[in-house]
C-alpha cells in the first residue's frame, strides 16, 4: 500500500511496562486501519562502553517504554533506529535501478542497535485468531555475501 493509498496517524499501545506511541496505517479510501507499527523498541541494554563485545544484557526490571520525562506520556516508537555497523562494499555500482523505484532509505549505523521493529495487524480483538497472530521475523544483513 503506497503513500497515496494510505494515511498515517498515531496509535498508543499500553503494556505492563509502559506505553508505546506507534503509527497506524489506514486505507485512504475506506479509513479502515490496516496495521500498527512500533519501531526502535529496545530489547537489551545498548552494547556500548563496558558492555561492548559482551552478550546483550537484559533491560532493568524498572525499565519503562513510556516517555523518559513523563511516565504518563507514551514513549515515541514512530521512527526506525540505527542498524549495526556494516562494511561498505562497492559491488552495487553496476546495478541499475528503475527510475520509478522509491529511493532506498538511508540507514544510520550505530553500535547501539539492539532494537525491534514490530508490525501488528490492526484488526479488532474479535478478528484476532484465538491462537494469536502468526509471527515472522527477519534478520537483515547488509553484506552482499550470504555467508557474512
Amino acid at each position: 500500500m503506497g503513500a497515496a493509498n494510505s494515511t498515517q496517524s498515531f496509535v498508543t499501545l499500553d503494556t505492563p511496562r509502559g506505553s508505546l506511541r506507534g503509527i497506524q496505517l489506514s486505507d485512504a479510501q475506506t479509513g479502515k486501519p490496516v496495521y500498527h507499527r512500533y519501531t526502535r523498541i529496545p530489547y537489551a541494554l545498548p552494547p556500548v562502553g563496558p558492555l561492548r563485545w559482551r552478550k546483550p544484557h537484559h533491560l532493568p526490571d524498572d525499565f519503562s517504554f513510556s516517555c523518559n520525562t513523563n511516565e504518563a506520556e507514551p514513549g515515541d516508537y514512530t521512527s526506525f533506529g540505527p542498524v549495526s555497523p556494516q562494511p561498505i562494499y562497492n559491488h552495487e555500482s553496476p546495478r541499475l535501478y528503475p527510475p520509478e523505484a522509491a529511493p532506498e532509505p538511508v540507514n544510520v549505523q550505530s553500535e547501539d542497535c539492539l532494537y525491534l521493529n514490530v508490525w501488528v495487524p490492526a484488526g479488532r480483538d474479535r478478528e484476532r485468531p484465538a491462537a494469536g497472530w502468526p509471527v515472522q521475523f527477519y534478520i537483515r544483513s547488509l553484506s552482499p555475501f550470504p555467508w557474512a
